[in-house]
């Protein structure tokens, strides 16, 4: 990160205890979301004239970047000001709190406000959280504008403050809430290294004997809380209660939204329901928490939602997570793999067949059960490209691993069709025949073959059965050919 945003923090940790020594408990709580607001509406005051016009009318207006910020400081603060006569801000609070003011609502403070006042240490804690995260992240923004106006572009403004470019921010819109959620994890804390909790709020001499995910917490820090709340996530999905654990995940996002192993497990659930598009969002969060998980963890991240962008037939999309996985983690079979049907579907066989070739060099120690499903992939790849004699090969070596493997008996056969090779194609619908009796599209093939190589009664005998078991098509046959 190339600016040090730990005197920022210092100064919001003062601002806080100063006013824990200026207001009563009860007022305090009212106080700290008050001058979040202040920052916000203050920040929608100046977004268009100071702060979207730095990378428009206003780019290479200075040459340095302390004068930039302090410019743009400058006429946020008078904004700012500006709410303070009367009673401006609390009327504007009351009156749209339900209204999305930057991406906060203030109705979404009123059960922390309550609560807070009422005694419960961690909604005071949630509140100065949000407040100092909300203070750090605005004047990340004020930078990134001051970076615009020394023409610097959006995006390597961006890095300039992070210290590096990420490739999710390509799709970036740049209105106030994209980049605050590009910010989050840099700035916030650096990943939370920073941040430390105040002395509890309220005194008490109880403290609660034990926590769950659904009891009220009072005395104990929300960080607790979060891993308790998250820890239920993980014993429920165990017990097959997916609905449960996506709701205790939530729970601890709710509590710590910097929780990179809950919107992933969240997210991982939510695969399992299915439901793909929440799936992804949880995954895109997880990648912008990057910088907290490990190079393995971010390749498994990359990975899953690519997972999700293939099962939604967004192939391109999860081609370019399945890639970033394999930067991140070069061995990945299962990345490889994937990434091969991607570009089946996609229609670049040769780079299909090099991708399941990789994941076969890297299956050693690997299940047949698991090979064998590569070897039918990539035999599929290969008749795609018309290459019938490598896909015979690769139906063959997956029969060799477990004989009873319909698909690849089914597959082999119709290859050999394409060849000409009825009585060999014949065989392998025998194999699928004597292994699955209901599999009506098997009748018609080995009828087709039966006919092509003379046996014209015998063909009739399928078509027939394949009617029998309701093959449409198999009708159509029969009046052309018999």
């Amino acid at each position: 990160m190339l600016i040090d945003f730990a005197d920022f923090y210092n100064d919001s940790i003062a601002l806080l205890e100063k006013w824990r020594r200026r207001y009563s408990q009860t007022e305090y709580p009212s106080k700290i979301v008050m001058n979040i607001f202040y920052s916000q509406y203050g920040m929608n005051m100046i977004w268009e004239s100071q702060i979207a016009s730095s990378f428009g009318q206003l780019t290479n207006s200075e040459k340095d970047i302390a004068k930039a910020f302090n410019q743009i400081f400058g006429d946020y603060r008078n904004a700012q000001e500006d709410l303070l006569h009367g009673e401006i801000l609390n009327s504007l609070m009351e009156k749209n709190k339900d209204s999305l003011i930057g991406n906060l609502r203030y109705g979404e403070f009123k059960t922390d406000i309550k609560n807070a006042e009422n005694g419960d240490n961690s909604a005071v804690e949630r509140l100065e959280y949000n407040y100092i995260q909300y203070r750090l992240i605005n004047t990340s923004i004020l930078f990134w504008a001051g970076f615009g106006r020394l023409g610097t572009n959006k995006l390597n403004s961006l890095a300039k403050i992070t210290g590096g470019l990420d490739p999710s921010w390509e799709s970036l819109t740049f209105d106030y809430s994209t980049i605050f959620q590009a910010l989050t994890i840099p700035v916030a804390f650096d990943g939370n290294k920073l941040y430390s909790p105040l002395p509890l709020f309220w005194t008490s001499n109880e403290q609660p004997s034990a926590i769950n995910a659904n009891e009220d917490i009072n005395n104990v820090s929300f960080y607790a809380y979060s891993k308790k709340a998250f820890q239920s996530g993980l014993e429920k999905f165990d017990k097959n209660d997916k609905i449960g654990a996506i709701e205790d995940f939530t729970k601890a996002i709710e509590l710590n939204h910097l929780f990179s192993e809950a919107y992933f497990n969240r997210g991982w659930t939510f695969l399992f329901l299915p439901d793909y598009k929440k799936a992804i969002e949880d995954f895109d969060k997880v990648i912008l928490l990057k910088s907290q998980l490990s190079e393995d963890r971010i390749a498994d991240v990359f990975k899953y939602r690519g997972s999700a962008k293939l099962l939604l037939a967004k192939y391109e999309d999860a081609f370019s997570d399945f890639n970033q996985a394999i930067k991140h983690k070069e061995d990945f079979s299962n990345a490889y793999y994937q990434r091969g049907i991607a570009n089946t579907f996609l229609n670049r066989f040769s780079e299909a067949v090099e991708d399941f070739s990789k994941t076969i060099d890297l299956l050693s120690g690997f299940t047949d059960s698991e090979k064998e499903v590569v070897y039918v992939r990539r035999g599929d790849a290969k008749e795609y490209k018309e290459d019938y004699s490598g896909a015979i090969q690769d139906f063959t070596s997956a029969i060799e691993l477990n004989q009873y493997y319909t698909e690849a008996h089914y597959k082999r056969g119709v290859v050999y069709g394409k060849q000409g090779s009825w009585i060999n194609g014949i065989k392998d619908f025998d194999k699928v025949i004597l292994i699955d009796r209901e599999l009506g599209q098997a009748y018609i093939n080995r009828g087709i073959f039966k006919l092509n190589s003379g046996d014209k009664k015998n063909a009739e005998i399928d078509i027939l059965k394949a009617i029998d078991l309701g093959v449409h098509e198999a009708k159509d046959i029969l009046k052309q050919y018999f």
